[in-house]
């Protein structure tokens, strides 16, 4: 499955506050290794919570040019192999549209969310 990697969160949070500290290549190796282990954690919560049958939240984001919001949305939904007449794709919540990117929130089993791998 794919998540975003430390340097892909960090792009999306950098400002330059980070020029101020000292972050350097071994924290930035720290930083990664925590990471991934939250990372992991999570996915472990998630498939527990699936045995439950409980769903677990996920931001899932499509990028590329020439499709409208509700496009880009129907994609992610195929991609979670949800068809327009299950009523799961009205949970995918848009949190942020634009011209080349969408992101919205759903509640998904892990199972499904693992499927995902962000070349679909």
């Amino acid at each position: 499955s794919r998540h975003l990697t430390i340097e892909e969160l960090n792009a999306i949070l950098q400002t330059d506050a980070t020029k101020e500290f000292d972050w350097s290549e071994e924290n930035a190796i720290k930083a990664g290794l925590l990471w991934d282990g939250a990372v992991q954690f999570e996915w472990n919560k998630a498939a527990d919570a699936e045995l439950n049958g409980q769903r677990f939240p996920y931001i899932l984001c499509h990028i590329g040019e020439g499709l409208s919001g509700y496009k880009r949305k129907l994609a992610l939904a195929e991609a979670l192999n949800l068809t327009e007449n299950d009523t799961d794709i009205y949970y995918l919540r848009t949190l942020y549209n634009a011209d080349d990117y969408l992101c919205v929130y759903g509640q998904l089993f892990a199972s499904v969310a693992a499927g995902v791998t962000g070349e679909e």
